[in-house]
């Protein structure tokens, strides 16, 4: 939800930008980086800068944004 309301509030951030606030959700609700998602020890492997994703990672996020945008 906070992802949408992200993309919607600014509509021209770009995927990079997109990311970045899921990630500052994320180090802010006590999530670090880790080898593999746990949610019990709140590691991601996404907690990253977006150009160190993974190809498929950021694609997502560019699709997420095209999603969002066409449905507004």
């Amino acid at each position: 939800m906070k992802g949408v309301e992200f993309r919607i509030n600014n509509p021209n951030a770009g995927p990079d930008a997109q990311h970045n606030s899921w990630m500052q959700e994320k180090i802010d609700s006590g999530w670090v980086y880790g080898q593999t998602k746990d949610t019990k020890a709140k590691t991601h492997p996404c907690l990253i800068p977006f150009k160190q994703l993974p190809e498929f990672q950021q694609k997502k996020d560019v699709l997420f944004c095209a999603i969002v945008d066409a449905l507004k």
